[in-house]
């Protein structure tokens, strides 16, 4: 079984099936596409030419992208769409601060991702390592707390709030 993920992972394919970093990126793309299409009619709207037509490529790319995040040069060619979506802002000025902004959002969503992927492949190795045999963990019993003396007034109500609620002792 090791052998075919290992496989799998040198022919350019991810190992597992829910990773973060794939999880992240495949959504980033999915927003972005929406955003794609939006500028597709803001572009179309402000320049009556076929500008809108880069647009709808960048939708469909980011679509198709998403769903081929189990390849490793998938994200690479992620890099390529936040390159294009900042060239946008040639066409439509706002698109400068949205691709950055998206590119951000990509950068974090493989940073983040990258780490909860390392996270949980630490946890999975503890596991399977089990626990430690030398470190046997002791009960202590807890220490008794110190209780005030009867002749005081806030020693006497804290007996009588913890041994019965309602019922006061003499």
């Amino acid at each position: 079984m090791e052998v075919q993920a290992a496989d799998k992972v040198s022919e350019g394919h991810s190992s597992r099936k829910g990773d973060p970093m794939r999880r992240m990126a495949a959504s980033v793309l999915v927003f972005e596409a929406f955003i794609a299409l939006f500028f597709g009619l803001v572009a179309a709207k402000l320049h009556p030419s076929d500008d809108w037509i880069v647009a709808v490529v960048l939708g469909v790319v980011c679509i198709l992208l998403s769903g081929m995040m189990r390849h490793r040069w998938a994200y690479g060619v992620g890099w390529a769409v936040q390159i294009g979506f900042i060239g946008a802002g040639f066409l439509v000025a706002d698109m400068f601060v949205l691709g950055v902004i998206f590119t951000a959002i990509w950068w974090a969503g493989l940073h983040f991702g990258a780490k909860a992927e390392q996270i949980k492949a630490d946890r999975m190795a503890q596991q399977q390592a089990g626990p430690d045999d030398g470190a046997v963990e002791s009960e202590a019993e807890p220490e008794p707390e110190a209780e005030a003396g009867p002749e005081t007034e806030a020693g006497a109500q804290a007996r009588t709030s913890t041994e019965r609620p309602g019922v006061k002792t003499r």
